[in-house]
């Protein structure tokens, strides 16, 4: 069976279910703190995580 790297280890592809192959947990890019304040800060990473 084919398998993908994770966080933790090694998994076989057919343990996965349905899976949307590019997720952020948290993005940040130029211009994003200035017009948003609200979604950056270490607070926030700490409760996304």
């Amino acid at each position: 069976m084919a398998t993908i790297n994770s966080v933790l280890g090694p998994l076989d592809t057919s343990d996965l279910g349905f899976t949307l192959s590019h997720e952020h947990i948290m993005v940040a890019s130029p211009g994003i703190l200035q017009d948003y304040p609200e979604l950056i800060g270490i607070d926030i990473m700490e409760r996304v995580v």
